[in-house]
């Protein structure tokens, strides 16, 4: 397009400099030529420029106002839903530990395994973990082979300070777990029971909004 506009604007400058110098040189016609010249200017560019304007101010003013839609508003408004919803599941999924902590803190040490086993049956936990003190795991079941690992220092800390814990986090398969803890109150004297972790999968759908 620019050069197809540089071409167009050259070529009518040439002309219109060889109209003026043949009209100052009074060349056979160039008046009459110059008199056509300006006529067809005149009768060209007045309804264009009308044109341009009604088509501008209809496009601008016109479409722009029929289809008004605030797309950053509405990317903020699903982006807000999506953490709504997520929030929404972590909330549920913290309760659900909380249970579970309610139910270790009245079972004894050689009831803690066939108690998790309950727990994981009961409900669609893919882990659940027992820690004592010294970084020990007292007792885990998974329906998948799980890593032994104790949690990180960012989750211990929240416990001492909140007593609980939650977060949604990517997983190498490609979808998001949701793994929350709940410090165990209540248990027996002795049994060494410090709090419980549990992880569980979020639904794809709302994994995929996640990303």
């Amino acid at each position: 397009n620019s050069v197809g506009i540089g071409v167009l604007l050259i070529l009518i400058v040439s002309n219109l400099w060889q109209l003026a110098r043949d009209y100052r040189r009074h060349v056979p016609g160039s008046r009459l030529r110059a008199r056509m010249v300006s006529v067809l200017v005149m009768v060209a560019i007045t309804p264009l420029v009308g044109l341009y304007i009604f088509s501008f101010e209809f496009i601008n003013r016109g479409i722009d106002n029929w289809l008004n839609v605030d797309v950053e508003k509405g990317l903020a408004d699903a982006l807000e839903l999506g953490r709504t919803a997520l929030d929404s599941e972590n909330l549920f999924r913290l309760d659900q530990v909380r249970a579970f902590a309610e139910r270790l803190g009245e079972v004894k040490r050689d009831d803690l395994v066939a108690t998790l086993g309950d727990l994981r049956k009961g409900s669609d936990a893919l882990k659940i973990t027992v820690y004592g003190a010294n970084k020990e795991i007292l007792a885990i079941t998974s329906r998948e082979p799980a890593a032994l690992e104790y949690p990180s220092d960012e989750v211990l800390l929240q416990l001492r300070s909140q007593r609980e814990y939650f977060s949604v986090e990517p997983h190498p398969g490609g979808d998001y777990r949701t793994h929350a803890a709940v410090v165990i109150d209540g248990a027996p004297t002795g049994e060494g029971f410090e709090f419980v972790e549990a992880s569980f999968p979020v639904e794809p759908r709302l994994g995929t909004l996640a990303n």
